[in-house]
Parts: C-alpha cells; structure tokens; sequence
C-alpha cells in the first residue's frame, strides 16, 4: 500500500511540472489530477482489504452455538474437527441425561408422564429407543413426541443399525432423545453414533460420549463399533425407520445370550486364555454380556410367564456376575464354581422352556 501511495504522488507532481502554464483552464489541473489519484487509491485499498479479509458470508454456526445464542464467533477451516461439548443435566427426571450438541440428548428410558414431559421440555419432537422394550408411543403421543425404535444389544451395534441411526439423525430437523433402558451403555452408544452423523466429528470425539456417560468397558462391542464407524456414502441406501419393531425382545434377549455363552464355552476350552482365531474375545467382557442378557429377559417378560422362569434367570444373573467377578480377579475356584453354576441352570431352563 505504501508503494502505491509514492507512485501516485511521483505521477502527481511530474505532471504539474511539465504542465502549461498559459493554459486558461490550467488553475483547476491539479485539482482533477488529485481527485484521479485519490479514486484509484481508494479503488487499490479496497482490492487489497478483500484479499486478506477472511469471508464469513459462508461461515455456520455449530449447533451448540445455535442452542445458546452466542453471536462472537470465531472462523475456522473447513477440515477442522468438529468440536463437542458434552453436558451432564443433573436436575432432571430423566435417568443420566446429557446433552452431546443442540440437536442430541441420552439418557434413561422415560417410563412416566413427568419424564416424558421434561422430554418435550428440551425442545425434542423424536425419541429414539434402542432399548428391546416396547415403546409407549401412546403416552409420547401426548406430549407431541414420536418415536423410532431401534433395538440393539450390548455387543454391537450393526452396520443395519448404524444406519438407521443415521437415517433418523438425517430425517428429524429438531432436537432428538436417545435413551435405553438406563441411558448408561447401548443409548449413549447409538447417540455417539448419530453425534457423528450430525456433526462428522470423529470417533475419538465421539467416544468422549461413552466415557462421560459411564459406558462399561466391559460392553467392547458397543466401543468398537463407535470407534471403527464410517459415514454412509450416497449410494448406501438407509433402512426404513419403524415406531415399534417387530421384534420379540425377549427372543432378541435370549439370541444374545447363545451367542456370549457359546463365547464363554470357547474360553473356558482354551483355559479362559487369548483364543487366536477370536483375539476380540476377553472372558470378563463375555459373562458380563452373559449377565447383562439374563436382566434384560428377566425385565422383558410378560405376566404369562411362570415366577419359576423369572427366579431362574434371577440365579443364572447372579452366578454370571460371580463368573465375571472371578474372570477379573482370576479366582479359580470362583470361575469353575460359577460356571457350573451357570451351565446347570441353563440346561434345567433349556429341558423346561425350549426344548
């Protein structure tokens, strides 16, 4: 810019040095040359102001920015990660609920019409269940909710699943409510999930949701699966989103719990040591998965069901987390006491109400 200005002032006085002077009109020459001068000066700063002048005509607010009206924002890159903020609301009805942006918010299955109203409350039109439990769409109805009913277990969270999750993040405009049965491991999960479909921040952001949530370690599936998530492209069609699933949650329940107990009787054959062709599989995590499936049939079961059925799988709970106790402590004694335990009740339960 200084350049500029010396040039101009050069040509402003060579030209009045080599200006006639008996010119009639010449007393109003340097008045023209100057008003010329000063125009292309300014026409010169303005080009130079908006090439270093960063463009906010494009910048978005994030959705937390949105949420809390602030005005001050400060531009960035667009590869930069997207930043979240994660906070617990600890005066709620709702069972550990947490807002992970503007748009998303976990927490505990809302059960009566107080929750569901503090639901609403928050601004949020849908609620999404991955709870195996059916959801009360009557009483969400109500309070102008709707629901999506996404079940999943506590040992993954399936490509299909995934993008229903997706899907439903994509299809809602307002704010969402992601819950389980207690908003602590399979809600916060699919809600860290449908962080990223919202935000595309990363999944080493995105498990900040896990840890503040107070996501068991134990359930590796559900932390392997946030951490190794990967964005639909264009042509990865999305399921249908349904309000109630059709799905026997107890059956669901039960599926889960052949799988975990076929993967406890691999490492108890390999002396509850790393199984080479199975490296993911730990032996704590699996009875826990064990324990978590027997409590989650029991608080499925409808009243038809035999109060013999419900104490089975009450002792079978509790001889699993004995097993899971004894895996971690490597107690011996414990671990073969548990598992024969455990296998007893399952082959009594097996002769009576399967077989």
């Amino acid at each position: 810019m200084g350049s500029c200005v010396l040039r101009l002032f050069t040509v402003y006085r060579l030209t009045l040095r080599h200006m006639p002077t008996n010119c009639p009109s010449a007393s109003i020459y340097p008045l023209l040359l100057a008003t010329l001068c000063s125009n292309i000066f300014l026409i010169g700063c303005d080009q130079s102001l908006m090439s270093i002048s960063p463009d906010r005509t494009n910048r978005t607010s994030t959705p937390l920015e949105k949420a809390s009206g602030k005005q001050d924002y400060v531009p960035t890159t667009a590869n930069a990660p997207t930043p979240i903020a994660i906070r617990k609301i600890s005066d709620s009805q709702i069972e550990n609920l947490h807002q992970l942006s503007g748009k998303i918010y976990s927490g505990g299955e809302p059960q009566s019409e107080h929750q569901f109203a503090a639901i609403a409350k928050l601004g949020c039109k849908t609620v999404i269940s991955v709870d195996g439990a059916k959801p009360d769409i009557a009483l969400a109805e109500k309070y102008g909710l709707k629901y999506v009913h996404i079940p999943i277990g506590y040992d993954r969270i399936d490509r299909k699943d995934q993008l229903k999750i997706v899907h439903a993040i994509e299809a809602t405009s307002g704010p969402v409510f992601f819950h389980c049965h207690h908003g602590k491991h399979r809600g916060p999960s699919a809600a860290a999930i449908g962080l990223m479909a919202e935000t595309g921040c990363s999944p080493d952001e995105a498990l900040k949701v896990l840890e503040a949530t107070g996501t068991s370690r134990d359930y590796g599936g559900l932390w392997r699966d946030v951490r190794g998530y990967v964005a639909p492209n264009k042509e990865e069609p999305l399921p249908e989103l349904v309000s109630v699933a059709e799905v026997d949650s107890l059956v669901a329940a039960m599926s889960a719990l052949d799988r975990a107990f076929d993967n406890l009787k691999l490492l108890r054959k390999a002396e509850w040591k790393t199984i080479a062709d199975h490296p993911d599989l730990v032996a704590h995590n699996e009875a826990q998965l064990v324990r978590e499936s027997f409590s989650e049939s029991k608080r499925l079961l409808s009243k038809e069901w035999p109060k013999e059925f419900s104490d089975w799988l009450s002792e079978s709970e509790s001889a699993a987390k004995q097993l899971s106790l004894g895996l971690k402590e490597e107690n011996r004694d414990q671990i073969s006491k548990s598992f024969q335990t455990l296998e007893n009740s399952c082959t009594q339960c097996h002769q009576k109400y399967r077989n």
